[in-house]
């Protein structure tokens, strides 16, 4: 007799033998179960004939250590510092990725060392470009970001990248150029003027501002204080006569952080004498009258053709000096500097200011 099985969920009875179908010939009973979601059990029954049998239970076990073979795409990823554009520090800090594996579909960062980016389904597409992101700004001090590259939801690879920090942006400096030059104060007549300059010329075309200030090492003001560059090229047309030698440094601006100094003597001016072409006159002194036999008080001295720059007169005893200029008289109207002289016992000298002149005047 044939023998035939059957099987059934334990504890309820399978079909009758004649139901049942023949012993299969690879020996399974049944291929397509389900994964159960906890342990399940099945009865087993092998009939020799339809009134001999023998059951045995089988216990069913769930799967649960079913995961995809994941095969973590590769790439290299880089953080490339901010850039510098003259001086100031740019927000265009870069997490860049490359060397792509073909399994990789999607991407992200986040801050840090473990990721918390976005999932695989708020991802973005790998970047045309390869960088994930363009505008990151200076970090103070060095920063780290973490990658993920996705091949599915379960199937990922993680790179820590190191931003560092550009601490080294300083302008490109073109030092501005010129000639730098101190003038001795003037002398008018004898008196220092208060005109002494300090003046620039030959100046570079990157030149916007200038200062100057005493001494070798410049103490003047700041760009942003600075005057723009004087028209007719001198920083200051209006300098004391110095005592001594006196330096001053001149500063010249391409920018605040571009400059070139240049270091000036003003000189004093020690021969500041009046140019002095003397007046010409006649002098003459005219003796006492006689009125009566009575000598009177009317001795005379007096000028005559004087040069048009005199301007004082002034008169003494010979060997005695005159008054100054300061002290001195205005030219007389009439001519006469002095008109009641007594009448001298001996001939009797005078001397004149306005150009050493000796007169006499006689008994």
């Amino acid at each position: 007799m044939q023998q035939k099985q059957a099987i059934a969920k334990a504890l309820f009875i399978v079909t009758s033998y004649a139901a049942a179908n023949n012993l299969p010939t690879g020996g399974c009973l049944v291929t397509n179960l389900p994964n159960p979601s906890v342990a399940k059990q099945y009865v087993v029954r092998v009939y020799a004939s339809a009134d001999c049998y023998n059951d045995v239970v089988v216990t069913l076990l769930p799967n649960t250590n079913c995961t995809p073979v994941c095969t973590a795409p590769t790439f290299s990823a880089i953080a490339t510092m901010v850039s510098c554009v003259n001086g100031v520090l740019q927000v265009d800090g870069k997490i860049c990725i490359s060397n792509v594996s073909a399994n990789a579909t999607k991407a992200g960062y986040s801050e840090g060392t473990v990721y918390s980016g976005p999932s695989y389904a708020a991802s973005n597409n790998l970047p045309t470009g390869g960088c994930l992101v363009t505008n990151l700004p200076n970090p103070s001090v060095a920063k780290q970001y973490v990658v993920r590259v996705y091949a599915s939801a379960d199937c990922y690879n993680d790179v820590v990248v190191t931003l560092l920090p550009n601490t080294n942006c300083t302008p490109v400096c073109t030092a501005p150029t010129y000639s730098a030059s101190a003038t001795t104060v003037s002398c008018v007549n004898g008196v220092l003027q208060l005109d002494g300059k300090i003046c620039i010329s030959n100046v570079s075309a990157n030149a916007t501002k200038a200062g100057y200030s005493e001494g070798t090492v410049y103490s003047g003001p700041s760009y942003a204080a600075a005057n723009n560059l004087p028209t007719g090229g001198c920083l200051v047309t209006n300098l004391p006569n110095p005592s001594v030698a006196k330096q001053y440094v001149v500063r010249v601006y391409a920018s605040a952080d571009c400059y070139n100094d240049v270091v000036v003597t003003l000189l004093p001016n020690t021969n500041c004498t009046p140019v002095c072409t003397a007046p010409t006159y006649s002098a003459s002194a005219t003796p006492v009258s006689c009125v009566n036999g009575v000598l009177q008080l009317d001795g005379k001295i007096c000028i005559s053709n004087v040069s048009a720059n005199a301007t004082k007169a002034a008169i003494a005893k010979a060997q005695f000096i005159v008054d100054s200029y300061a002290a001195a008289n205005n030219l007389p109207t009439g001519g006469c500097l002095v008109t009641n002289l007594p009448n001298p016992s001996v001939a009797k000298q005078y001397v004149r200011v306005l150009q050493v002149q000796i007169v006499t005047l006689m008994l």
